[in-house]
């Protein structure tokens, strides 16, 4: 991973110059303005853990959105089709695939959960995630099954799995397929 190289003093200065700008009257930051501030705070956020070089374009073609070079950093680590930041993780499949590719055999049964037990699966998935990848859960399982999650939080979320190691020790699995009984000859018996 690249990162670029700061000055602790001249990054914040300059960045603050460049924040201020967006902000017509600092006013509005002593009268609580919480539009302008959550503004400033996803600034922060998108500059500091999103948009600095840990999910560079695969092509230089085009110019990526921060959010687009995110969802095609996601898209190249798991084995399910991700449009989006909101609906494609609320059954738990996208969070365990992505948990599951940073220690294969991690979060193995990712591929046979059941799509209606979307609180169990995301819980499952985060859990694993925190505890063998120290990716904190800055956003509850409840949140992300949510159909109207906000997609700035789960950004912030996914994002976090970049700098993700596997811990000593992990319970490494194979995955298993849930049993499915087979019937044979379903006439057999009938009069």
């Amino acid at each position: 991973m690249y990162l670029r190289e700061y000055s602790p003093r001249v990054l914040p200065r300059e960045f603050i110059k460049n924040a201020m700008k967006l902000i017509p009257n600092s006013g509005h930051i002593v009268d609580q303005n919480l539009k302008l501030i959550l503004g400033l705070v996803w600034i922060i956020i998108l500059h500091y853990s999103i948009q600095i070089d840990t999910f560079p374009p695969e092509t230089t073609e085009k110019c990526f959105t921060p959010k687009e070079r995110l969802l095609s950093w996601v898209t190249d680590k798991i084995e399910l089709p991700v449009e989006n930041f909101t609906t494609h993780w609320n059954d738990g499949r996208a969070v365990g695939s992505l948990v599951d590719s940073f220690a294969p055999g991690l979060c193995p049964n990712w591929r046979y959960w059941d799509g209606k037990k979307r609180l169990e699966n995301v819980t499952e998935a985060m859990e694993t995630a925190e505890t063998w990848l120290s990716v904190p859960m800055l956003i509850t399982p409840d949140e992300i099954i949510n159909p109207r999650v906000d997609e700035k939080s789960v950004m912030t979320y996914i994002a976090q799995f970049s700098g993700a190691e596997v811990k000593e020790g992990a319970p490494l699995k194979r995955p298993e397929p849930p049993f499915q009984a087979k019937i044979r000859n379903p006439g057999c018996g009938k009069k």
